[in-house]
């Protein structure tokens, strides 16, 4: 980072609840805070390691020589397969986004929110995050919105094209200061060898935003109604999901004492 002028960083560190994130800037830090998700998976689904991971999100207020930016780096939780209400972590990702649009609506500042959201453009929570925060989608502004996620590649050799796009580069301007989306590229994306062996940097491409930062600011939008009664749905909907999944392991662990049960009758018979 520092030989490509990306002399600043953050990180929050390693182990659990650090995110897994990390900011590079070529511009100094002035102030950094590092909030964990109120919900961010379930510790018992150890092949899923989004509650280990300790998922939040990043707040970096960057000097630039046009003023403060405010750029906010995350990663929500995954859906594991399916897409649409059979997706048992909607409610999780929901909440996740209402955390990150508070963190939007709280800064008067131009904000950037990049990340890897698991969400495809039309669903729920990318709605919610955009009609209640004002953010826009960067590539979708200028025409240039492509997959991220990219098939064939080497960790994702079954994946069919053309992908999805799930990661995203959102942007605001501030109540002072003016924000302007300009380009937006999909970096990253291209297979090399290592020691023989096909690789890719990682199993989702980057993306790369230009915005243009300058100018009057415009005032901050107020939430919009309907996305705020969406986002509540969606979590009475997670709730459900989460009730329906203490039953049944209620049932499971009831089963499983009864069996040790029986079989400990059964040896002293």
């Amino acid at each position: 980072g520092a030989r490509a002028g990306l002399v600043h960083a953050w990180t929050e560190g390693a182990g659990r609840g650090d995110g897994g994130l990390v900011v590079l800037s070529r511009w100094p830090i002035l102030r950094a805070r590092f909030e964990p998700f109120l919900l961010c998976g379930l510790p018992q689904r150890l092949g899923q390691m989004d509650y280990w991971a300790g998922k939040g999100l990043a707040s970096v207020v960057v000097d630039t020589p046009a003023g403060e930016l405010e750029l906010i780096d995350t990663h929500l939780h995954a859906a594991y397969g399916r897409v649409g209400f059979a997706d048992e972590y909607v409610g999780h990702r929901m909440a996740e986004i209402v955390q990150l649009a508070h963190a939007v609506a709280s800064t008067p500042l131009p904000v950037v929110v990049l990340g890897d959201l698991n969400a495809y453009a039309y669903r729920a929570e990318l709605s919610v995050l955009r009609r209640t925060t004002g953010l826009v989608d960067v590539a979708w502004t200028v025409g240039k919105a492509a997959a991220t996620v990219v098939p064939p590649s080497a960790y994702r050799p079954n994946e069919n094209p053309p992908g999805p796009r799930i990661d995203y580069a959102l942007a605001r301007a501030g109540a002072r200061t003016g924000l302007r989306p300009v380009d937006a590229l999909r970096v990253l994306d291209r297979d090399f060898e290592i020691d023989g062996v096909r690789a890719t940097y990682s199993d989702h491409a980057g993306v790369l935003a230009v915005v243009e930062l300058g100018g009057p600011g415009t005032p901050l939008p107020a939430p919009d109604a309907a996305s705020m009664a969406r986002a509540r749905r969606t979590l009475a909907y997670g709730r459900r999901i989460a009730a329906a999944r203490r039953r049944h392991q209620r049932l499971v662990a009831g089963g499983g004492i009864a069996l040790g049960l029986a079989r400990d009758r059964k040896s002293v018979v």
